[in-house]
């Protein structure tokens, strides 16, 4: 049996290989073979109108070549390309889903001939919908542009027929062949004002003006034609999904909220399931926030207190209006965001930040107005001996940032503040009282790697201060 299955698949590859016809050869020929253009459908648009983009690549030489459009992917298998907008002030715009992505013009896994003279093209819908794109001015548009081989690796014609595995082989050796594919000239698209900044009236825009540090806008749904709010009866609406992610490449310790909008009337009973919180009605229609409870939202209260306050202002809701939180009552959430965002930007003064950024534990206890938790490789100091290492190669970390209503117990001695905190360069443990607003503020940074206790300390008393100032 082995026998005759080995010699099927030589008369195979041998079959292949006869009917492979002559390619283009050398990577100087290869990064010339293919040409590619980017269009839009339009030269301009009005806010919130649907900008239409494709890809046009065509083989210029006169002989076949393979395309890839694995090498731009954030995703092994993905089979996806990317593009880049940049916005009226020159900036990339920001990103309101993933990175936006189109299929590989031959498919996911294939990557067929694409023959001399030949033309493919793919549809990059709706780019507006990835990136925001509503401030009036012209924005440029760029696509990455991937890689190319010649179309003699026969050995995927024999192989993929075993499966993916079979494929990951080739696929290596192919790459090692490929050239880049110069990526098209830049397009420019013109967005020019629309009453109310489209026929959403801006959703995303409003939104993105009151998000947290570090948090984003992760997908939006405009205007669909049936949207259903958890709690809420569903119609013609729009839902954003709002995510706290302190650090980029570490999805489990991200939060997640979801808004809805409904502008349209009522298209059915409401759903059973409660978890969403209606907000009122107003100018946009009628609000709706889901934050929770489930492991899948991973209480992003704690990381932005006021954010039902904050939208349903911004959405201009009014029935009922909105009612302040007491001046007394801070967002300890937006700080603890406001902290990690800049413990990420300051990575370079300490390494550890960025890993901190990633583990750290933000949902409070009972009790707590907001907190931040972390610990590694730590022996606990005890009355006999002070803090040491588990790894001597690693530092050791204890990490704690507690806000909670004053209660008078516990043996940390407190000290009274009202406008601003300062480490003194040494107490790894400190506690402040603030009488005006109620709270007791307890940090802690036990650890032997100096650059980051000093930076650490350095950010958390310039946020909790910005607070107390306001």
């Amino acid at each position: 049996m082995r026998t005759c299955t080995l010699t099927f698949g030589l008369t195979i590859l041998a079959l292949l290989t006869a009917l492979t016809p002559a390619v283009v050869h050398g990577e100087a020929e290869l990064a010339t073979a293919l040409q590619s253009r980017l269009v839009a459908e339009k030269a301009s648009v009005r806010q919130g109108e649907p900008i239409h983009v494709k890809v046009l690549t065509r083989n210029a030489s006169d002989k076949p070549v393979r395309y890839d459009g694995r090498e731009v992917t954030y995703a092994e298998w993905g089979g996806w390309t990317l593009f880049e907008v940049r916005g009226p002030d020159g900036r990339p715009a920001v990103a309101i889903y993933a990175p936006l992505q189109i299929n590989s013009f031959y498919g996911q896994y294939n990557h067929p001939t694409l023959a001399p003279g030949s033309e493919v093209q793919a549809d990059a819908a709706q780019i507006e919908t990835y990136f925001y794109m509503r401030t009036p001015g012209k924005y440029r548009i760029a696509w990455r542009g991937t890689q190319v081989w010649p179309p003699d690796m026969t050995a995927i014609g024999v192989l993929s027929a075993y499966g993916r595995q079979g494929w990951e082989g080739p696929i290596r050796e192919a790459r090692k062949t490929a050239a880049p594919l110069p990526p098209p000239a830049e397009i420019e698209v013109e967005v020019i004002p629309a009453p109310g900044g489209g026929p959403d009236g801006d959703l995303v825009g409003r939104v993105l003006k009151i998000l947290p540090p570090g948090w984003q806008v992760a997908g939006a749904e405009i205007l669909a034609e049936k949207v259903t709010p958890p709690g809420g009866a569903p119609g013609r609406g729009s839902a954003l999904s709002l995510v706290h992610t302190p650090h980029p490449d570490f999805i489990p310790n991200a939060a997640t909220m979801r808004l809805y909008v409904i502008t349209g009337p009522a298209a059915g009973p409401p759903p059973p399931d409660k978890t969403g919180t209606y907000l009122g009605s107003g100018k946009l229609g009628r609000v709706y926030l889901q934050s929770g409870p489930g492991p899948e939202f991973n209480a992003p209260l704690a990381r932005w207190n006021r954010a039902a306050y904050d939208i349903a202002v911004a959405l201009e809701v009014t029935d009922p209006a909105p009612e302040p939180p007491p001046p007394a009552h801070p967002d300890w959430g937006r700080m603890a965001s406001a902290i990690l965002a800049d413990c990420l930007a300051e990575a370079d003064k300490a390494r550890a930040l960025a890993y901190f950024c990633a583990v750290v534990n933000l949902k409070p206890a009972e009790g707590e107005l907001a907190t931040m938790e972390y610990e590694s490789n730590l022996v606990p100091p005890t009355k006999a001996s002070p803090a040491a290492r588990r790894d001597p190669q690693t530092p050791y970390y204890r990490i704690s940032l507690s806000v909670r209503p004053t209660s008078g117990e516990g043996q940390l001695k407190m000290h009274a503040t009202d406008k601003s905190i300062r480490w003194d360069g040494a107490s790894a443990t400190r506690g402040y009282a603030v009488a005006r607003l109620g709270v007791d503020i307890v940090i802690t940074v036990l650890t032997d790697d100096e650059p980051f206790a000093r930076t650490l300390s350095a950010i958390i008393d310039r946020h909790v201060t910005t607070v107390l100032k306001d």
